[in-house]
């Protein structure tokens, strides 16, 4: 992956090289890359393991972890447990509203027992719904127990 540099929303200098680019990607793109990141001030060659890197496709976290650190010069929190499923997934005050929804708690009692919105613990339970792949409450109360809730 070649990221021109210099980075936090500073415009590359490409002038001179764009022509250079015109050859599709290739084992021979390796090599322009890395010529085109020894010539442009502030560019940096990240080499990712793998053939091809579409974010969309596959294993997208180094990709999308070097666009960040690009893009902001630094990382923000950890993206692994978002894209993940399972109860590991959850964030903190998903699990907490998950197992009051569990207990019967409606969703304007668990948002005056934790002071937010009740349309907030809606939104927590519909992202715990698809981390842990129940389509409702119903589903999630019966199977909180497989699901280690």
């Amino acid at each position: 992956m070649f990221i021109p540099g210099p980075g936090k929303g500073a415009k590359p200098r490409t002038r001179g090289v764009a022509p250079l680019i015109q050859r599709p990607a290739s084992a021979t793109s390796r090599l322009n890359a890395r010529y085109l990141a020894e010539h442009i001030p502030g560019a940096k060659l990240v080499e990712l393991p793998g053939v091809d890197h579409v974010p969309w496709i596959g294993d997208a976290v180094p990709v999308l972890n070097e666009v960040e650190i690009f893009l902001t010069g630094g990382r923000g929190r950890p993206r692994g447990s978002a894209l993940g499923i399972g109860i590991q997934a959850l964030t903190r005050r998903e699990r907490e509203i998950v197992r009051m929804a569990i207990g019967g708690e409606s969703a304007v009692t668990i948002g005056r027992r934790l002071f937010i919105g009740d349309r907030t613990v809606e939104t927590h339970l519909a992202n715990a719904y698809i981390k842990l792949g129940v389509a409702s409450r119903v589903e999630l109360v019966r199977r909180s127990e497989e699901l280690g809730i």
